[in-house]
């Protein structure tokens, strides 16, 4: 037996081993939580998309989208910092807050990282309405945790508790209510859920992770009820992005390689990753389609029957070349790619963000702090910008994709050496002409939320409301 057919045969029988506890029940646990205030209630339940941000990139197409009107220019209105007035420790840049019912739900970890923390904030004003405490699992090994943003539907809120690589660790998800704090239910599932944030639609939970330092990734669909399980898949590769659902469609990536590992950091020449999509009913495969690029990090993006996945091939870590990929939703197939020149080298694999979608257009930003603006059909170059093009010390953070909202597009840009701070601009979105911008102290990776005519935008040290 060679050694590579000895380590697949090693990889093979863990999965065995591990495959019966996958998903199991788990008795909820009402942790300690406090009822500071009551938010006033902005609208109903029900509704949520009319106003608030929801789940990641908005929606369970991630197009970074709101249908709301909201203003030319912002001032400031509260800042509330996380060590001083939350006591939580910065949060991850692949996690947003999101919003419903004028409350604005963040999440966090406590400043030992021993444990994950969701704080509830009232948008208006900023103050704490509640906030939970809840223990990671015990077999992980340390670092930062909240890598993934909550998820807010019908009344209830879905957040994950991961943990770092280890081969015992299980993650779980948690339904709270929404308004109280109040555990409903918990579940267990087996797999890491890295960067993959939630995303519910349908009355189901779609949730994705890998298996540590294994190229094994797992799909899992829960009941938003109850958290019974309705199906899950396990197939090759590294799943860090969170999942597009679409038309009866529950869409999932497949990189080669892991950016959120060390194994991930070396060159390859060639190869792809797999994009493969399922039924969400049943997990009935559809269709499976590989796409240039080793590493996907950022999450792909769906509209107007397209979907849209920025990838990346380690050797353009050195290089600096990341593409577009867009694909049919019914079939697979490519319909057409643009490849952006990236920054080169340094301590992250490059990557374009995740594509935000409107008006028929593609926007991404890339760590050049460029934005580029795609012909969403064609893939047509409509306009692009510099973002701030008289400071080359500059980049945009490629976590943080556009927001699209009534007619404009906001973008931000960090300073990578020297005195950190952040630039928010904002331009018209049919031709790039400037709106507004504004400065402020302390580097931005985290994505922006807007909502109730207001803008989120968290930093290293806290929380921003302009409004």
């Amino acid at each position: 037996m060679n050694k590579k057919t000895f380590a697949t045969g090693i990889t093979f029988l863990f999965i065995i081993s591990t495959i019966t506890p996958i998903a199991i029940g788990y008795k909820a646990t009402n942790y300690d939580y406090e009822i500071l205030t009551q938010g006033e209630l902005i609208q109903s339940i029900d509704n949520p998309f009319e106003s608030d941000w929801p789940m990641y990139q908005h929606d369970a197409l991630n197009t970074g989208y709101s249908q709301t009107s909201f203003p030319d220019s912002f001032n400031k209105l509260w800042f509330k910092s996380y060590m001083k007035d939350l006591n939580i420790n910065m949060v991850s840049p692949f996690a947003s807050p999101v919003t419903s019912n004028g409350n604005i739900y963040i999440p966090g970890d406590t400043p030992d990282l021993r444990y994950e923390v969701l704080c509830v904030l009232n948008q208006s004003n900023g103050s704490l309405i509640w906030k939970k405490v809840m223990p990671i699992n015990p077999n992980a090994t340390g670092g930062f945790h909240s890598y993934r943003s909550p998820a807010i539907y019908k009344g209830k809120i879905f957040t994950t508790l991961g943990c770092f690589p280890t081969f015992k660790g299980k993650s779980k998800i948690i339904a709270y209510d929404e308004n109280t704090g109040d555990t409903l239910w918990e579940k267990l599932y087996f797999g890491l859920s890295y960067y993959s944030s939630v995303t519910v639609a349908d009355d189901k939970i779609f949730i994705c992770g890998h298996l540590s330092f294994c190229p094994i990734s797992l799909l899992y669909v829960f009941d938003a009820n109850n958290g019974d399980l309705l199906w899950r898949k396990i197939f090759r590769g590294y799943i860090e992005t969170t999942p597009v659902v679409y038309d009866n469609k529950v869409i999932v990536v497949s990189g080669r390689v892991s950016g959120a590992i060390l194994l991930g950091y070396y060159p390859k020449f060639s190869g792809k990753s797999r994009v493969f999509a399922f039924d969400i009913d049943n997990g009935e495969k559809i269709w499976m389609n590989k796409i240039w690029g080793h590493l996907v990090q950022c999450s792909p993006t769906a509209s107007g029957g397209k979907l849209f996945v920025p990838s990346t091939i380690m050797l353009t870590h050195f290089l600096g070349i990341s593409r577009l990929s867009t694909l049919d939703l019914d079939t697979g197939e490519e319909i057409w790619h643009r490849n952006v020149i990236q920054e080169r080298g340094g301590g992250w694999p490059s990557s374009i963000s995740t594509p935000s979608v409107a008006y028929d257009k593609v926007f991404v930003t890339d760590t050049k702090s460029w934005l580029h603006v795609w012909d969403q059909e064609t893939g047509e170059l409509i306009w692009e910008k510099e973002i701030i093009p008289d400071d080359p010390s500059l980049s945009s953070g490629v976590f943080v994709s556009p927001v699209i909202i009534d007619g404009k597009v906001i973008v931000g840009a960090s300073a990578n050496s020297g005195f950190s701070y952040n630039e928010l601009f904002m331009f018209n979105e049919s031709n790039g002409e400037y709106i507004w911008n504004l400065k402020f102290y302390g580097e931005s990776y985290a994505p922006f939320v807007v909502s109730n005519e207001m803008l989120f935008v968290l930093n290293v040290d806290g929380i921003y409301a302009f409004g």
